[in-house]
């Protein structure tokens, strides 16, 4: 099978293990934000992060007297094509390319394995509303790829004339250059 790039590395991820098949949830996806945001700002590991992002939602929910029901789809899209919109943002400005960054998380992720009791269970009857995808703990490091950004970075193979190029995140030659240097 040809190895998914960028994006579609990513979908392929979701796809694979139906995790869009769970329905969209609000508090859900707020607290995987919440979360990513917490390892990226402290030194909180994953776990500790996303007890305190799951507290710290639930908390909004009964400061603001959010109404899960009466969020509008259309206002969920928006938003959350802003977080895409931010997070492309970032990563140019700290002179990636986003492609190549999103193949590595993609390989990164699809390399995973999900627990084996949790895996037995959605084979069994299916997947739970709000129940995020566990990473097997148990899968060896060997079998895991790292994600490895040092090859995303502009510099490491762009020339100069490339480098000016005011859309070489957006442009399909960029990828494709990448995967001819690495």
């Amino acid at each position: 099978m040809e190895e998914k790039q960028g994006l579609d590395s990513i979908k392929h991820f979701v796809k694979k293990n139906n995790l869009h098949k769970l329905g969209f949830n609000p508090l859900e996806y707020a607290t995987n934000v919440v979360e990513e945001l917490l390892e990226l700002l402290t030194d909180m590991e994953s776990k500790e992060a996303r007890e305190f992002a799951k507290a710290t939602v639930d908390r909004w929910v009964k400061v603001y007297n959010i109404d899960v029901k009466k969020i509008q789809e259309h206002k969920a899209i928006d938003s959350i094509g802003d977080i895409i919109v931010f997070s492309t943002d970032a990563i140019m400005k700290n002179e990636y390319c986003v492609d190549c960054v999103l193949t590595e998380i993609g390989k990164e992720i699809n390399s995973r394995k999900q627990d084996p009791e949790q895996a037995k269970r959605w084979a069994e009857e299916g997947p739970q509303q709000g129940e995020k995808w566990q990473k097997d703990l148990n899968q060896s490091q060997e079998e895991k790829y790292q994600a490895d950004f040092t090859n995303c970075k502009l510099s490491s193979f762009l020339n100069e004339k490339e480098k000016v190029a005011e859309d070489y995140n957006s442009d399909s030659w960029l990828i494709e250059r990448f995967n001819k240097v690495k």
